[in-house]
């Protein structure tokens, strides 16, 4: 098979934040989300991402962007900077890889100086749940959700996907992990309820389509 690394565009942008030691995705499932910006209509889309962590696939989301996308770009980075939140674990544990606190070796103010050199990048501190007021009434072009967990997962498929673009996409990290159970679940129970088209993809993400 074609190494991803062949397109030169993508492989600099990939590596950026591999070296930079800022996500837990690799060059697989970074093509992926390069894909996915690639097969985004329009020229002023509005990204968000979920589950940001230390800021790499944000950079990388926003980089992308700047070169695909010729208008406005609107991006919103989410993530409570603190770790798993124990309101969304209500059992103390999800599967037994997660706990509350868990993923808590970052903080806001780190991260937003990581994306400062992208000013259309807007960075949230709160659970995505608590940001309704904030996201507004936009229409979303691409979402990317790896938050690990049923309840943020649950919200975030019922909130953006009755608001995304036609032929918007949201792709959706650890789908196929068997340490994320809750992800599947609320995958399969919100595709069974509505009109996106399900990828289940061997790099382990879920590629959501609207059609």
């Amino acid at each position: 098979m074609l190494d991803p690394r062949n397109d030169s565009v993508f492989r600099d942008l990939a590596r950026k934040v591999i070296d930079d030691k800022n996500t837990l995705l690799y060059y697989d499932r970074l093509h992926v989300l390069y894909q996915a910006l690639a097969n985004i209509k329009g020229t002023t889309p509005t990204i968000v991402e979920a589950g940001v962590y230390k800021g790499g696939s944000s950079y990388f989301l926003a980089s992308v962007a700047q070169k695909f996308f010729t208008g406005d770009i609107k991006m919103f980075s989410i993530d409570t900077f603190e770790g798993h939140s124990g309101k969304d674990l209500p059992l103390g544990k999800e599967g037994t890889s997660h706990a509350p606190g868990r993923f808590n070796d970052t903080d806001y103010e780190t991260v937003s100086k990581y994306l400062q050199p992208f000013s259309f990048v807007t960075v949230i501190k709160n659970r995505v749940q608590n940001c309704t007021t904030i996201l507004g009434k936009s229409t979303f072009s691409f979402v990317h959700l790896d938050v690990d967990l049923y309840a943020p997962t649950e919200f975030a498929l019922d909130f953006f996907g009755s608001k995304m673009q036609r032929e918007g996409i949201i792709v959706v990290d650890d789908y196929s992990y068997k340490t994320a159970p809750g992800i599947r679940k609320a995958v399969d129970e919100y595709c069974r309820k509505t009109e996106l088209i399900k990828f289940e993809m061997q790099t382990g993400q879920a590629v959501l389509i609207r059609l």
